[in-house]
């Protein structure tokens, strides 16, 4: 009987963000990426971008790239790649329905040392990451908001 008691209140010792943070690791594979500007959905990464995400208990690894690479020569070429690029890991916590990540690497330095938000459901074996509206880096009189899509591939 005591056991059983023990369990029970044990129970209630978990705390829920342990719980949350167990539905979201895994493996990912990038489905899409798309910017909602305004009520103008856009692709900005293309139509079939490629990416992977690993989560684990404690750390997360993302990286995205857009679709049709190719090797680039000319400076403009380059400069048009690394628009095509998201990558950054670092330890991440879960607060409510928010993926907080404190970024400890990045494809931008900018990003280093920043903590990253992003809301998260899980929908079957997709993980969906949304921004909190903001302004838009190309016209910040216009709002963005990026939906990212992710299927669980392990």
């Amino acid at each position: 009987m005591f056991r059983l008691i023990g369990v029970f209140l044990l129970g209630f010792l978990i705390p829920m963000s342990c719980l949350a943070q167990k539905s979201v690791v895994g493996t990912y594979r990038l489905s899409s990426f798309v910017v909602d500007i305004d009520g103008k959905l856009r692709e900005p990464m293309g139509k079939s971008p490629r990416g992977y995400s690993v989560i684990t208990s404690t750390h997360l690894i993302a990286v995205i790239t857009g679709e049709g690479h190719k090797s680039a020569s000319s400076i403009q070429e380059k400069a048009a790649l690394y628009d095509m690029l998201t990558a950054y890991s670092g330890a991440y916590r879960i607060e409510g329905n928010r993926l907080v990540t404190s970024v400890d690497a990045s494809w931008d330095e900018v990003w280093n040392g920043t903590q990253q938000w992003r809301n998260f459901t899980v929908e079957g074996n997709h993980l969906i990451l949304t921004t909190d509206p903001t302004a838009f880096g190309g016209d910040p009189t216009k709002t963005g908001v990026v939906r990212i899509t992710w299927e669980m591939v392990e």
